[in-house]
């Protein structure tokens, strides 16, 4: 074997070190991205609620799956004092339609 195989294959191997080396610390893809789809989501669904003491009701809502909308049943959580719950809503936009998620937001 020359000298100059030997440095491709070294140059080779060290350059596969690397782009595995990145790959292996690359963030996922869909970390903290919007996705913006073409179509909006179904009207909600109607959810009977009654009264929970220390609680509120967090509505359900409509989420995208791979390829359809998937219903995601409202839920009871636990009151915070001092905050208010502020529910996740769909809005489109010049990118499509996006998700925000419900957040609690501070009196």
């Amino acid at each position: 074997m020359e000298k100059g195989d030997t440095m491709k294959r070294k140059g080779l191997w060290l350059s596969g070190l690397v782009i595995a080396g990145l790959l292996a610390i690359s963030p996922p893809a869909n970390a903290g991205v919007r996705v913006g789809l073409r179509i909006g989501p179904p009207p909600p669904r109607h959810e009977v609620v009654t009264v929970r003491p220390g609680h509120i009701w967090v509505r359900g809502y409509w989420e995208w799956g791979r390829d359809r909308y998937l219903w995601r049943p409202g839920r009871w959580i636990a009151e915070r004092p001092g905050w208010i719950w502020m529910d996740g809503r769909w809005g489109h936009g010049h990118d499509g339609w996006s998700h925000r998620e419900g957040y609690w937001r501070r009196r």
